[in-house]
């Protein structure tokens, strides 16, 4: 009798298939979360207490730059981390003064939150999430005055846009050094010119087309060979894919990957993703170049299984020495394009782009004064501003005071930060010192420099938070060795929002995640929301030994992506993974997004 009651009960309730060794580490090295919106107490969040122990740096990554319950989670974690580990400053992934305007409404009430939000220009947080962020830290602040405890600050560390930097090192000149003013803003003209050396004529471009029906629905790949002798500019490939009405489905023109100056024979290679809609592909040369030579050749089209076959009388190797080459259409005003049969990089005959560099006037007028020579780049005029408070720093500090001093010097960094984005983008492989991630990361310095002992919460994409080579995370981990906690945020199921090409901010979906992925690990736990912590991991565990390897994971950043996963290194890139299986897109504060 017992065994046949023993057995009923089997049959009602099978026994569990044994987790798998990845599932049973991530099992014991995780916590489930009872809800992802602020407002629900600490209980299931205590275990963070331990984990992040005594870290000035609490870094919060998203999975998208438009996951409406990953910014939630980061509010209510940013809610835990003020009201009970004492954190006191928030820091974004926005330009610098515009984030610190949101400043005057959490301390003091001062200003639209809602224009202020969208006065940090960035769409991506322009949403009722970020709002509600917002609303919560002006409603702390209130509570924390009346007891007298420190307020939670709203900062910024990005430094992508420097108009408003600029004005406010300009209106520090004005007051402290009137003589400089007209200095200030010849520098400030030269600092805002491109740095990709142009002579203000166009490129040339050279055009062939396709029929997009040869790639719907795949990946295409152009390949070509390229060469170049003494280029001021770049020589590059572009290529883009159209619908039927004209819009621009996708598009590269390797603009930040060109060759410049002398390089020898390389390959070069531009991958689209063709939508279902594609009604045409134009790809071809592209040679934005004020001086130099640049030889181009072998140029094919291809898809991941075979070598695309493309009407017979385009040249794509530019064998046959014709200007255009057969297929072709050029536009290319001042610039020398011929056939060249001695440095070809295959076959016979490839194609040479060349043009004299300007040349200066004759009898140039002498300065009025030393100061006033031209200065060699725009980054060596905005290098000079940013130095101006550096060396004057006590002139200012007389003038402005020393806080108002300070603030003035680290908005004119911003504007030389700026020039030195400016100045990456036309250079193959520019140094640290010129990203964006360094300079983000500088800003965090900076802000931490002027607020001694306090903790800083830090809210940005996964792709910056992470410890990845040239990642924000990674310069931080340089300055403070050991002081950050970054905690990676995945998710499986569900959309998002951004930028569709041809579209414009749209509901998105999120592909399902592939095997093997991390996501798909993480959905093997029972919990549909959890925190893990992958700082035990091993690479001679078999259990957790993927962790430190490359595995596929979700990095979507402001435009909507086709292949959703890159190989990522969890471990040490992140800390802890916060892990939502399903989430939606974020609500934008301007109105209905389009929908998929």
């Amino acid at each position: 009798m017992v065994h046949a009651l023993l057995a009923s009960l089997t049959l009602l309730h099978p026994a569990q298939p044994e987790p798998s060794p990845e599932t049973a580490w991530l099992r014991d090295h995780a916590f489930p979360l009872a809800a992802v919106e602020a407002g629900h107490g600490f209980d299931d969040l205590r275990p963070l207490r331990a984990l992040i122990g005594d870290a000035r740096i609490v870094s919060l990554g998203e999975p998208t730059h438009g996951t409406r319950e990953a910014f939630q989670l980061k509010h209510r974690l940013l809610e835990y981390l003020v009201t009970e580990l004492g954190f006191t400053l928030f820091s974004i992934e926005a330009s610098s003064p515009e984030s610190f305007r949101l400043n005057d409404y959490v301390l003091r009430g001062e200003g639209d939150p809602r224009a202020l939000i969208k006065g940090m220009y960035f769409w991506t947080w322009d949403t009722e999430e970020v709002l509600a962020m917002v609303e919560w830290m002006r409603t702390h602040n209130q509570a924390a005055a009346a007891a007298g405890r420190p307020p939670v600050r709203f900062t910024g560390f990005d430094m992508q846009t420097d108009t408003v930097a600029l004005a406010i090192a300009r209106e520090a000149v004005a007051v402290a050094e009137p003589d400089f003013l007209a200095e200030f803003d010849r520098l400030a003209r030269v600092a805002a010119q491109p740095n990709a050396p142009a002579d203000g004529a166009p490129p040339a471009i050279i055009t062939a087309r396709a029929p997009g029906a040869l790639a719907r629905g795949s990946r295409l790949t152009l390949t070509g060979k390229l060469r170049t002798r003494d280029v001021i500019g770049h020589a590059a490939l572009w290529m883009r894919v159209d619908d039927a009405g004209g819009n621009v489905l996708a598009f590269d023109n390797m603009h930040t990957r060109g060759r410049t100056g002398t390089t020898d024979w390389t390959a070069c290679t531009i991958e689209l993703d063709v939508p279902a809609s594609a009604h045409a592909i134009y790809f071809g040369i592209l040679a934005p170049i004020s001086a130099g030579t640049a030889w181009y050749d072998d140029l094919s089209l291809s898809l991941p299984d075979r070598t695309l076959s493309l009407p017979g009388d385009l040249d794509l190797g530019f064998e046959s020495g014709a200007v255009p080459p057969a297929g072709f259409a050029m536009a290319a005003p001042g610039f020398e394009i011929r056939p060249d049969r001695e440095n070809p990089a295959q076959g016979r005959c490839c194609l040479r782009i060349s043009k004299d560099a300007p040349q200066p006037p004759a009898a140039p007028p002498p300065p009025a004064q030393p100061d006033d020579a031209p200065l060699p780049s725009p980054r060596d005029a905005a290098e000079a501003l940013a130095r101006r408070f550096v060396d004057h720093r006590a002139v200012y500090a007389r003038a402005l005071g020393p806080e108002r001093a300070e603030w003035a010097a680290h908005n004119a960094e911003i504007v030389a930060q700026g020039a030195r984005l400016r100045l990456a983008m036309t250079l193959n492989d520019p140094p640290p010192e010129l990203h964006r991630d360094y300079a983000m990361a500088q800003n965090v310095r900076w802000l931490l420099d002027q607020h001694p002992g306090e903790r800083a919460v830090l809210w940005a994409h996964n792709g910056h938070v992470s410890r990845a080579p040239w990642a924000m995370g990674a310069f931080l981990e340089d300055i403070y060795p050991g002081s950050q906690i970054v905690i990676g945020f995945s998710t499986s199921t569900g959309g998002y929002t951004a930028i569709r090409s041809g579209v414009g901010l749209a509901d998105n979906r999120l592909q399902a995640p592939p095997a093997r992925s991390a996501e798909a690990r993480f959905d093997a736990l029972p919990w549909p929301r959890f925190i893990a912590d992958l700082r035990a991991a091993d690479a001679s565990d078999p259990a957790s030994a993927w962790l430190t390897s490359p595995t596929p994971f979700r990095m979507v950043g402001a435009l909507a992506m086709d292949r959703q996963f890159v190989p990522t290194t969890l471990r040490p890139h992140f800390d802890l993974i916060a892990h939502i299986r399903e989430t939606t897109p974020s609500r934008s504060l301007g109105g209905v997004l389009k929908k998929e």
